[in-house]
């Protein structure tokens, strides 16, 4: 059994832009895109003022 492997794929070219995606680069982590979310939230804080604008009607007790 040959193996085969295709490092380009192409795909349907909207309004004539060509659209090609690669995977003949290095090794890299699936955690990457993570980063930026991450940076955001360790600066920013938003996540309690985003939860003070949702109403919790669930009884405390």
């Amino acid at each position: 059994m040959t193996a085969r492997t295709q490092s380009e794929f192409p795909f349907a070219a909207p309004h004539g832009r060509p659209v090609v995606a690669d995977f003949s680069g290095p090794a890299t982590t699936s955690d990457g895109g993570a980063l930026l979310p991450r940076q955001t939230a360790t600066k920013l804080n938003p996540l309690p003022c985003l939860a003070a604008c949702i109403p919790d009607h669930r009884d405390p007790r």
